[in-house]
């Protein structure tokens, strides 16, 4: 039972490496300059972004410490994409 508890929490942590590396690619692409976005937004964006590269090259230790960072890294910046989005939908509608 335990081993397939590592197994699996290795597959799921290879998954949370992936997507870290695309977040981190897609932000490193990121139109700042072209988009109209104030710069409390952009501060955000940067700090996620940084967190991002962070997790990256942490991405060789896996350990609990990192797993837990993880989670709460992909959490944090998902909620700050999906409020930002809805920032963005909430300006068009009154634009």
């Amino acid at each position: 039972m335990y081993a397939l508890q590592v197994l699996e929490r290795d597959n799921v942590m290879k998954k949370f490496q992936g997507v870290i590396a695309q977040l981190e690619q897609a932000l490193c692409d990121f139109p700042y300059d072209k988009l109209d976005i104030s710069d409390e937004v952009r501060e955000q964006v940067e700090l996620v972004h940084a967190q991002l590269r962070r997790a990256k090259e942490r991405a060789d230790m896996p350990d609990d410490e990192f797993y837990n960072d993880v989670l709460s890294l992909i959490t944090r910046a998902m909620t700050q994409v999906l409020n930002w989005i809805s920032l963005k939908d909430c300006q068009k509608s009154y634009t």
